[in-house]
């Protein structure tokens, strides 16, 4: 009996010794973290549309008193000026064009645009990308207007313009007071160091109200 039981246990051990080995343990391999794709930034948004170029089409009626249009590529503006009533055959109107790219423009017979004319103001407006400025604000006698380094005095019928304290320009117009004028005017800015104004003088003419519009062009040197 005792020699079975050490057979026994014997081959015990030895079926133990010749059991395959269990594999070796793998430590676990670190968790590999993906960071987020990063959103797609969100498409630009198209600029808004700049002001429309001011256009003259067939049956347009004639451009409004003073600067009435801004070329920011000739920093230049088109203004209406001469001597304006009620009456069309008392108009002497002509558009000018004043600025960096300072022009002698056309008359506008009585104010009014004929087919040609129209033509010749729809083409110039396109050419430079003129767009409508807007009406005001104005200065009246006896204030000032300040753009930039200039600055614009107003005094009943004399125009008095200053560049960084320096007078380079003073016209008085000695017909105007004894019409009992009413006059304002805009200082402009028209592109570096330079600045465009228009006077409307309202005048009194034997009884007829006259509107007298001037416009200058003024650097920092002269006008």
């Amino acid at each position: 009996m005792p020699m079975r039981r050490e057979l026994a246990i014997g081959l015990v051990g030895l079926t133990a010794a010749c059991a395959p080995a269990p594999p070796p343990r793998v430590a676990d391999s670190p968790t590999r973290v993906v960071p987020p794709m990063p959103a797609s930034p969100p498409a630009a948004k198209p600029a808004p549309p700049g002001p429309a170029v001011l256009r003259f089409p067939p049956g347009a009626a004639a451009p409004r008193h003073g600067c009435f249009a801004w070329s920011a590529s000739f920093e230049t503006y088109a203004c209406v000026l001469g001597h304006d009533e009620r009456e069309p055959d008392g108009r002497s109107l002509s558009v000018t064009f004043a600025g960096r790219q300072s022009q002698r423009g056309f008359p506008l017979g009585h104010g009014l645009l004929n087919d040609a004319t129209r033509r010749d103001l729809d083409d110039r407006m396109v050419a430079g990308g003129y767009v409508a400025t807007e009406v005001g604000p104005w200065t009246r006698s006896g204030e000032y207007a300040d753009v930039g380094k200039h600055r614009v005095f107003l005094d009943k019928e004399t125009v008095r313009v200053e560049h960084d304290g320096t007078k380079i320009y003073e016209r008085t117009d000695r017909h105007i007071p004894k019409f009992t004028p009413s006059c304002q005017l805009r200082a402009l800015p028209a592109g570096a160091g330079r600045i465009v104004i228009e006077r409307s003088c309202k005048v009194l003419d034997e009884g007829v109200e006259v509107t007298e519009l001037d416009v200058w062009s003024c650097d920092d040197k002269h006008c």
